[in-house]
């Protein structure tokens, strides 16, 4: 377990079972989870955490939700904390302060319950300081410390967005998500798999935009499902399984998967396909860790129809691959991004989302989609996607490849989709998923079709 000095010390005892007081037992535990957050994303540190001390069901819940609230909350959190206390805040006495606010604020503690574990600070004056959050003067300011962003990302979000439907979003990134499953086709349907959760005691319902998306709301123990593990459903949140669809491969025919990562899209693909036709999962090599989950994956999903490689570190083609340039009936490229619409999934990236790092990623997304496109066959059709909403990241980069690449044009999304299902899904022509509207995550996705007819059997996977 994490060793740390500091002034707050219940860990011990909680291991030995002398600490009764639940409230220093959740302190405790929490302490714990946040100093393996240091180091480690949030979902991480709880999944090491519950695997090595085990806490009773009943308290793992209540740990994980204050965590987790604590990873979207940090800036806001601090920022109160701060306000409130009388001796400096560093080390372990910081992350205690963020466990026993967290606490304070949605009303779990009581005022002198985080006195008496957590000293320095005026707790009674916690509910007043995070109103004061409300007043500051700077419009971006304000909204970075309330949704505990940097500055930098909430300047970028005021600017594209009105006031309304940044509060909106904002709010939306800040709230725990949805669990989302896709029944895999390839060994079960949704029908079947929804009176199967339901059989085990899950409260499961059917997706609202996706055909094969099932929504959980009691997602506990999901994993341990012989379900999961028999490989009936993979977790994908339902505006994944929609760019799945958008790419809407032919079966009997080849597709890419050209940032594949650690597969959830290469896998939708391989059930859409039935088993007939190939899908090619690439990415780097320096992401080999990814390739190799999404290996264990398609195993278990029974995907024998997908071929997972590493691209050349420059980005490029490997040798044995070159037979597929300009042959290939869809190319999917899932590029890196800031991750604006995952940012409830992944609430660190806030804070570490800069000014640099939103202004370099156009370039790179620009070159990973000019290198996919060789691999596009005539009347073939090569699908951005992103999983943000910046303007730079989406419509500017299809804009500027449509320019300098005339060959290409753009597919509506409901010549694909159907006009009733993509209207509201961004307006018909490409698609757009906003976590306030769609309660979805946040994606954007356009088809760019390849003129020219192909040539026969090209493409085709030979059986």
């Amino acid at each position: 377990m994490v060793k740390r000095g500091g002034e707050i010390r219940a860990t011990a005892r909680v291991r030995g079972g002398h600490d009764n007081d639940p409230v220093s037992r959740d302190l405790a535990h929490g302490l714990e989870i946040l100093g393996l957050a240091t180091t480690r994303y949030m979902v991480d540190a709880l999944a090491e955490y519950f695997r090595i001390a085990r806490p009773p069901g009943n308290e793992r819940g209540s740990l994980a939700g204050n965590a987790s609230a604590i990873a979207r909350s940090e800036r806001f959190l601090d920022t109160i904390c701060d306000r409130i206390a009388s001796v400096p805040l560093v080390g372990e006495r910081r992350l205690a302060a963020r466990w026993a606010a967290r606490r304070v604020l949605d009303h779990g503690w009581t005022v002198a319950q985080a006195a008496r574990l957590v000293g320095g600070l005026d707790w009674g004056s916690a509910a007043k300081a995070a109103r004061a959050v409300d007043q500051l003067s700077d419009p971006a300011r304000r909204f970075a410390v309330r949704y505990s962003m940097t500055d930098s990302l909430a300047e970028r979000i005021l600017s594209e967005f009105t006031p309304e439907e940044a509060e909106a979003l904002g709010s939306a990134l800040d709230a725990e998500p949805v669990t989302t499953l896709r029944a895999n086709r390839l060994k079960t349907t949704r029908d079947a798999l929804l009176e199967e959760l339901n059989t085990a005691g899950h409260d499961v319902s059917p997706g609202l935009l996706s055909t094969d998306a099932i929504r959980v709301d009691n997602p506990s123990d999901l994993f341990r499902l012989s379900a999961f593990k028999e490989g009936r459903f993979e977790v994908q949140d339902e505006g994944s399984q929609l760019v799945a669809e958008l790419v809407a491969p032919p079966p009997g025919r080849v597709v890419v998967d050209f940032c594949a990562g650690a597969g959830g899209k290469s896998l939708a693909l391989a059930a859409a396909l039935g088993g007939r036709g190939q899908v090619i999962a690439l990415d780097l090599p320096r992401v080999e860790r990814k390739l190799a989950e999404l290996r264990r994956r398609v195993r278990r999903a029974g995907a024998g129809n997908v071929m997972v490689r590493a691209l050349v570190e420059d980005g490029s083609l490997p040798e044995s691959l070159s037979q597929w340039t300009a042959r290939c009936d869809r190319v999917l490229v899932d590029a890196p991004c800031s991750g604006l619409g995952t940012l409830r999934r992944n609430p660190e990236l806030k804070l570490r989302l800069d000014r640099n790092a939103l202004d370099r990623l156009p370039l790179q997304q620009t070159q990973i989609l000019d290198r996919a496109a060789t691999l596009v066959g005539p009347g073939g059709r090569l699908i951005y996607a992103v999983c943000t909403l910046f303007h730079a990241e989406t419509d500017a980069i299809v804009d500027r490849f449509l320019a300098a690449h005339p060959d290409f044009q753009l597919m509506p999304t409901k010549e694909i989709l159907g006009k009733a299902r993509a209207v509201p899904l961004g307006g018909g022509d490409r698609l757009r998923l906003l976590p306030h509207v769609h309660a979805t995550d946040g994606f954007f996705a356009a088809v760019l079709r390849r003129g020219g007819v192909p040539a026969a059997g090209a493409g085709a996977v030979q059986t």
